[in-house]
This record gives C-alpha cells, structure tokens and sequence, in this order.
C-alpha cells in the first residue's frame, strides 16, 4: 500500500480552482476546506469527491488523483443544475377515476411493439405488445411514506431519468410504469408523458370511454378474476396466439417501486368464460 499512497496525490487549490473554470464556475475557492466532502453511512468509505454549490448549480470535484505509468484522461468533475431549475411545467394533482379513458400518442409511429395507444380503467393502465395485453397498476405516490419512496431504489431511478429530461417525478406525482422500464407520467387529465430511452413521447385523452375492440369486457373479466382466485398475486398479461389466452401473474405490478413487477412467476391457460366467471384449464409455475 506505501507504493500505492507514493503516487496518490490530493488536489491543490489552484487545481481545484481549474477543475471549477473548465465546468463553467465563475468563482474560485481559497481553501480545500470549502468543500464539502461526504462519507457513506455503511462502511465509512470517504466519496472521492469534493462538492462545493453556487446558486443552482452544484460541482462535484475530483478529490485525489493518481500518477500513473501511460498518459491517461482524467476526470476534473461534474455539474450538476438544480432540477427545480430547470424542470418544465408540473404535474396537477388528479383523482384515478378522471383518468379513465383511451389516450393516444399522435407522433407515434405504430408497430406490433408500440401501437401509441393506452387505456386507463379504474386505477390500471393497459396497452397491447405483440399478442398480449400488458397491465400495470397506476400509482399514486402520496400513498407512500416519504422514507419509503427515498430508499426505493426503483422509484429513485425513475426520478432520474424523469428529470433528465426536465419533468420531475414527486412524492405527490401519479404515474405508472411497464415491463420495458418506461415511466408514464400522468400530468393532468388529458395529458401524459412517457418518459425514457432518452425520449419523451406525449399522449392525449381523446375518449373518456375504452373501446371494446381495444380491451375487451372478457379480458377485464379475466383479469380482475384472477386478482381474486390467486390473493397475493395479480394478473399482469393476457396471451392469445393459435390456442386458449394465457395469463402471466406476477408478484406485482407496481412497477414504480416493486423490482418483482416484471417478473412472471406463474403461467394460467384459460378454460372458459361464463357469466363473468373464469375456469382455470391449466398452470405451471416458473
């Protein structure tokens, strides 16, 4: 380790002051102590960065680096801006029943894999991909303590992504989520954005009805049964090829804040439909 420490050297203040300019900064520091440095609370392990704030903007300077045998690249810092800052407009509160509907996404070019249509009923949102119905829960995230959405890895990811592309995800947002990752976040009753793989696609609620050729009653049958005979599970997609629909359950679908919600743990066949009642032929779990 003596080698090691040989050839790690902290930064100095003109360093530091340097690594500030080329990120933008128009101000300089006059001692390494007006940095902020942060020590994780598991492992006491120091973060090899200084951070020092300046209006909306925050810099996180590299604290140390190394002599090494082959000229390398070496990363001064990074910015950060406020997401207050620089966040479009945000989302109004909205009640679950107003979002009921057929929202489609007019710049959308369909596909098997993304018709640019949703459906929204009762507090789900459904969407067709290939030759299944997806489902997933629409969550309201005032419902969840502040602590448990902060240690929510998932929802903190969401977040991210949400305000990298300038909207923000809150504790009082209502959203829902897919098996691909995507966030679907409702910004009022007529509008929502789909937000990830680096784009924001917009939809609009052009119905406050769902077509029975988009969702059929059967298949709200199918779904809403299942809940019911399989307590601690729920229905999250219906499959219909040459044979009889088949349904994936899953542990949740909650897929803002449940890592399990993409996961199909058990597989039902469909017998029948009568009278509002589902027959189960066969399952096989996985």
């Amino acid at each position: 380790m003596k080698s090691y420490q040989k050839t790690l050297h902290l930064m100095t203040v003109a360093q530091v002051n340097a690594a500030l300019h080329k990120l933008g900064a128009d101000f300089k520091i006059k001692h390494l102590s007006d940095l902020v440095f942060l020590e994780t609370k598991t492992g006491k392990n120091t973060i090899d960065q200084g951070f020092v704030a300046k209006g909306n903007h925050l810099y996180a300077i590299t604290a140390h680096y190394r002599d090494l045998q082959e000229p390398t690249n070496f990363d001064r810092g990074q910015l950060f801006v406020s997401q207050k800052a620089t966040a479009k407009t945000t989302a109004s509160p909205v009640a679950l029943d107003q979002l009921n509907g057929t929202w489609i996404a007019a710049a959308t070019t369909t596909s098997a894999n993304d018709t640019g249509k949703l459906m929204v009923k009762d507090g789900f949102m459904y969407q067709k991909c290939y030759d299944s119905i997806e489902r997933s829960a629409i969550q309201d995230l005032a419902k969840y303590t502040l602590v448990t959405l902060n240690q929510n890895t998932i929802y903190a990811a969401q977040k991210r992504d949400a305000a990298q592309a300038g909207y923000q995800l809150t504790p009082k947002s209502i959203a829902s989520g897919d098996s691909i990752g995507y966030l679907y976040l409702f910004m009022n009753d007529h509008e929502l954005l789909r937000i990830g793989a680096g784009q924001v696609t917009s939809y609009q609620k052009t119905d406050s009805l769902v077509a029975a050729a988009d969702l059929s009653q059967t298949d709200q049958t199918i779904f809403e049964q299942l809940d019911q005979q399989k307590p601690g599970e729920s229905a999250s997609t219906i499959t219909v090829k040459a044979g009889p629909a088949v349904v994936g359950m899953s542990d949740s679908i909650n897929y803002l804040t449940d890592a399990t919600a993409d996961q199909i743990s058990n597989n039902i066949v469909i017998g029948s439909v009568q009278n509002g009642h589902v027959t189960i032929a066969s399952e096989s779990t996985h």
